[in-house]
């Protein structure tokens, strides 16, 4: 298990297999009629208005990645209606009227977040490049964006208490609020 830090928000959806992470501020069941927009206005809110200092710490984003079959990972989240490539300025929601960033890190469980996969010919916004997909995130944000590269397993058998995440599965990477690689870890 791995210690969230605090003031921390979880977002689970309504399709989330095994464990509905419990935080400081938790919206659970989050429903697939839900936007993009609405969901970052709610975390800026909360962190501007709720959180000590005005910040979070981190935000849990714990939904489906976005698959193609015979593709791959790496198009999207599967959190409220979706959000793919075109949806990463949203992110800027996350940012107070000055440009500071209201979430120092974004931790996303869902699976191979990070993930290149075989692009379509020509190529379009609507690949699967999680690489530059968490790029944008962390450049739009001003946070540190941590996703994995690979499937998840739920480890939620034992019982994930509050605070805290399951071990991440494979490649994890970080990028910083430039939108580059700070770090990468093997689990």
């Amino acid at each position: 298990m791995i210690k969230v830090p605090f003031p921390h928000m979880a977002l689970n959806t309504d399709d989330v297999p095994g464990t509905h992470y419990r935080m400081w501020q938790t919206w659970d069941q989050i429903r697939s009629t839900e936007s993009p927009g609405h969901i970052l206005d709610w975390v800026a809110h909360v962190a501007a208005v709720d959180a000590p200092g005005g910040r979070l710490e981190t935000l849990i984003i714990n939904c489906h990645g976005y698959e193609r079959p015979g593709v791959g990972l790496g198009f999207g989240l599967s959190l409220g209606s979706g959000i793919q490539r075109r949806n990463t300025p949203l992110f800027s929601k996350l940012r107070d009227s000055s440009g500071n960033a209201l979430v120092k890190n974004i931790w996303i469980t869902a699976c191979g977040t990070a993930r290149i996969s075989i692009p379509t010919p020509g190529g379009s916004l609507l690949d699967g490049d999680g690489n530059l997909f968490c790029c944008e995130i962390a450049k739009q944000s001003g946070a540190y964006v941590t996703a994995a590269t690979t499937f998840q397993v739920d480890d939620s058998w034992f019982g994930i208490p509050y605070g805290y995440i399951d071990n991440w599965e494979g490649l994890i990477l970080t990028y910083g609020p430039l939108g580059n690689v700070v770090s990468f870890r093997t689990y």
